[in-house]
């Protein structure tokens, strides 16, 4: 009787963990359970986004007595091919591969261990010249005492297509053009341009998508030139710009044409008369619409995700509800440059389409909570996978492992607290490493009385909030604030004194003079000021801008910062962010 293994996600992943270099007789489970999967060409990168999976069953390897078997596998209905299946450690590295071949499909799996009999995978699936990236995949490895062996492929992940999910009917139709026989070469022209535009329409959700190829098109200019009735009612029905223009400024109403010019000149129409109609119910005030729209691009901005848990909760609700006020908002005829959001970025996209698309609110709501869930699926993992690749691996500086040392049961704190390195020890515990000191041996330990700056590490340690000393002098050194509501970063060089540097041009900013200052206010407290004035041949004659960041120590070379803006032409703005001195 085959064992039944529940697996958790290990909180506290172990430093030096080898996992098995033999793997025979042994059962590899791997969790697809909301895994994180894309699409691209043949083993090519992935393309974004990344779809979520839910609801999938296990992927599970039982390995015989040897570490190479072929097995038949039947991975769909009615469908079984021998899989040739082998697994190959890499004990440097912290790592293991598995491979499975057969003349239809190959799968890579490669698997990261984090303690010694589980970790973190990442699968790329090989079939019928399209590879699926899949990935924030949890495995587990036990010991099977079955006779039993052989490979269970979960089918969801077969017949698991994201394009279906925003397919609505629009598969059909990309079928049906890519199949018919045009004449004219303008239309077999047409054909080619949407037989690659719609499954990137369909794979981003996006009615209006188009590339830089295409100077403008969208495939709804190719939709009209083509006289297909039925894309061009998908497309508008499903919020494509009816006014949007290619680059040499052609509308969509001068691409009609055809037999059925007259039926989508209606279509169309319609679609703007309905569009203008204003919402009729009760008037949302402008601070209401504002504050909705902050909240959202917030939330967009992913401010949290830096979190050491690294689990950003989505307050569904709470989207759905500013959703709904932007957009009855802006359908009540206001402009949607009056909620103060960058309209290059997605909600700003989306908040324009309302007043140049026909977009029901269901539709935008929609928009609003599959890209918000998305963009925080895709940077959760990243800053997962950024924060934990230090505290899964070995520290090559510290065990100089890279020298010939071998690995051994410390955990990366133990390593970094020995050493009083303060800066990598709150780096390693931001990032989710644990707090629990294990010496080489894998076993508890106690820091030494001698441990350099051991005030500060205890404090870490225990959870309790170290001050750092702000710093006299900055001669010499970069500043850097970040921050969500920043395109790029500002930055200033100190080269030989507090009180001169120089800094980078920021966008639409032309200026010849700027100076930065820096003043340490506390014991864990500074203040720095960027000053800059325009040029006369700038955009404004005679322009300056300033900012002023108020810093909080909480390392020596870093901490968090507000920053108060202001420009001749605006009013001051206050941004929250993060900064480092290097």
């Amino acid at each position: 009787m085959k064992r039944i293994i529940t697996w958790a996600v290990l909180s506290s992943p172990a430093l030096w963990a080898n996992g098995p270099q033999d793997i025979s007789d042994k059962k590899i489970r791997i969790d697809m359970n909301e895994a994180l999967v894309a699409r691209s060409g043949m083993q090519l990168e992935p393309q974004y986004p990344w779809y979520l999976l839910d609801k999938v069953t296990d992927f599970i390897i039982d390995f015989p007595s040897a570490t190479h078997f072929t097995t038949k596998v039947e991975y769909s209905v009615g469908i079984s091919h021998n899989v040739q299946v082998s697994y190959t450690p890499d004990t440097k590295n912290n790592s293991g591969y598995i491979n499975l071949q057969c003349p239809d499909f190959k799968v890579e799996i490669n698997l990261s261990y984090t303690s010694n009999t589980g970790g973190t995978a990442y699968i790329a699936w090989h079939q019928a010249g399209n590879t699926w990236h899949i990935r924030h995949i949890d495995f587990c490895i036990t010991d099977d005492n079955s006779s039993a062996f052989g490979v269970e492929i979960p089918e969801e992940i077969i017949f698991h297509d994201p394009e279906l999910i925003l397919d609505d009917g629009l598969q059909e139709i990309h079928s049906e053009i890519t199949h018919t026989n045009y004449r004219s070469d303008t239309e077999k022209l047409y054909q080619k341009r949407l037989d690659s535009l719609l499954p990137m329409v369909m794979m981003f959700g996006d009615a209006s998508f188009t590339t830089p190829d295409y100077k403008g098109n969208t495939a709804l200019h190719y939709a009209c030139g083509l006289s297909h009735v039925a894309l061009v009612r998908w497309l508008v029905e499903h919020g494509a710009d009816l006014e949007s223009r290619t680059e040499k400024g052609a509308s969509v109403d001068a691409c009609i044409g055809g037999k059925n010019a007259k039926e989508i000149k209606a279509i169309i129409r319609e679609a703007r008369a309905w569009r203008d109609t204003p919402y009729r119910g009760a008037s949302i005030k402008t601070d209401d619409a504002k504050a909705a729209a902050t909240w959202l691009e917030t939330e967009f901005s992913g401010h949290q995700l830096q979190s050491p848990t690294h689990l950003v909760l989505i307050n569904q609700n709470k989207a759905e509800q500013c959703a709904r006020i932007v957009y009855r908002f802006v359908k009540q005829g206001n402009e949607p440059m009056q909620l103060g959001v960058d309209p290059t970025d997605t909600l700003g996209v989306y908040i324009t389409r309302v007043k140049t698309a026909k977009v029901s609110e269901e539709i935008f709501v929609g928009w609003i909570l599959q890209n918000l869930k998305q963009r925080r699926y895709c940077s959760q993992q990243e800053y997962r996978e950024a924060g934990l690749t230090l505290a899964r691996l070995p520290h090559m500086i510290l065990t100089r492992e890279d020298e010939g040392m071998t690995t051994d049961g410390a955990t990366a704190t133990y390593r970094a607290a020995c050493e009083g390195n303060v800066e990598l020890l709150q780096w390693l515990i931001d990032h989710g490493a644990t707090r629990e000191l294990r010496d080489a041996q894998g076993s508890p330990t106690q820091l030494p009385p001698n441990t350099p700056n051991l005030n500060q590490i205890q404090k870490i340690l225990n959870n309790e909030s170290a001050t750092a000393k702000s710093p006299q002098l900055v001669a010499g050194c970069t500043f850097i604030f970040s921050c969500p509501d920043f395109d790029e970063p500002v930055t200033a060089v100190w080269t030989n004194s507090n009180n001169t540097s120089t800094g980078e041009v920021l966008e639409d900013e032309d200026w010849t003079i700027i100076r930065t200052t820096y003043t340490k206010t506390g014991d864990s407290t500074a203040t720095v000021t960027r000053d800059a004035q325009w040029s006369p041949g700038g955009a404004y004659a005679d322009g300056w801008s300033r900012h002023e960041f108020k810093l909080n120590f909480t390392s020596p070379i870093g901490g968090t910062a507000t920053c108060t803006k202001e420009t001749k032409h605006e009013a001051p703005q206050i941004y929250s962010g993060t900064f480092t001195l290097q």
